[in-house]
């Protein structure tokens, strides 16, 4: 990441920000550092294409107790 590169906004849609903070706290650093890397123009390799969307819409993938 170079630092004079801005980051770009992050953004949450309706309750998400709040539906993150229920997940564990393990899953909470996964999916955040996932989005940190897209904010500084990454790819983190949690970050799927989202199926049946444009190829630039991802998801962020991640287990827990053996489910995604």
């Amino acid at each position: 990441m170079s630092a004079d590169k801005e980051d770009r906004p992050l953004y949450f849609i309706g309750s998400s920000r709040e539906d993150l903070k229920e997940f564990p706290e393990h899953v909470m650093r996964q999916i955040g550092h996932a989005l940190r890397v897209a904010q500084s123009g990454g790819k983190s390799p949690n970050a799927k294409p989202f199926k049946g969307v444009s190829s630039s819409v991802l998801e962020v993938v991640t287990d827990y107790d053996g489910n995604t």
